[in-house]
């Protein structure tokens, strides 16, 4: 295999391998923005802004802690959190942080760190899921449509909203789907953290790819990180359309 060969053999191999790993998750990144703004701009047509700021207050704190849990992780350096405080600007809450420009696993950390509440947002919902609804919907030997069929059977039964639990479920996850988007500080601060990772994947491949079994295995290995997620995707989905579902009510009340 030639040189040119080789570098256009890996080059594509690692652009499919972030196609494989990324694009499933910038499409969940988009739904939520979408389906967090929808529902937030519908509920302050019915309540006033104050009210619905701090009645979905831990919303924000998870929110805020998304952006705690990455800097941790990606060892920057934490100079103050806030989870919760509103202020004037639109502010409600904030993490500062710095890290070293020189250092490569920090720039990676920013794009986790900037998209942080959504991945923790999912964390959190899941965990709370697991906890609060019924265990016939996490039973690992029916598919994902099935589990999604069995939460909205019971959604809409009567039955499940005489279970307090089910209501503290429902509150706590309409709180992180408000709240589960993207700032515009946020998305600039993940932008070169993307940037990096991609440059580091390609450059990953180009210096790998001579090992002949790394090309075949690396999609297979973005391919099953995805499959594993499929839970917490399936759990997003269900709460995505719950929050879709209560932004057109809201809609429709509003009209009236």
């Amino acid at each position: 295999m030639s040189i040119i060969n080789y570098i256009l053999s890996s080059f594509g191999h690692a652009l499919l391998f972030l196609l494989i790993v990324l694009l499933p998750f910038i499409f969940v990144i988009a739904a939520c923005q979408f389906c967090s703004s929808f529902l937030r701009n519908r509920i302050t047509r019915v309540l006033p802004h104050n009210f619905f700021i701090y009645a979905t207050a831990p919303g924000v704190a998870v929110h805020e802690s998304g952006h705690l849990f990455f800097c941790l992780v990606f060892l920057h350096k934490v100079k103050k959190v806030v989870l919760f405080s509103p202020s004037e600007d639109g502010t409600l809450g904030y993490v500062s942080h710095q890290y070293t420009p020189g250092n490569l696993y920090q720039k990676i950390g920013l794009f986790f760190i900037g998209t942080g509440p959504v991945w923790f947002g999912f964390l959190v919902l899941y965990l709370i899921s697991r906890l609060f609804l019924p265990g016939s919907i996490f039973d690992p030997g029916i598919s994902e449509t099935a589990r999604i069929k069995l939460f909205f059977s019971s959604f809409f039964s009567l039955s499940f909203w005489c279970v307090f639990w089910h209501w503290l479920w429902f509150y706590l996850a309409v709180c992180i789907a408000a709240h589960i988007n993207l700032s515009p500080p946020d998305i600039q601060g993940a932008w070169l953290g993307f940037v990096t990772m991609i440059v580091f994947v390609i450059v990953l491949f180009l210096f790998f790819g001579w090992i002949g079994s790394f090309h075949r295995s690396a999609p297979e290995f973005g391919a099953s990180i995805v499959k594993q997620m499929s839970p917490v995707f399936c759990i997003l989905f269900i709460v995505s359309a719950v929050s879709l579902l209560i932004g057109t009510v809201c809609s429709l009340f509003k009209r009236r």
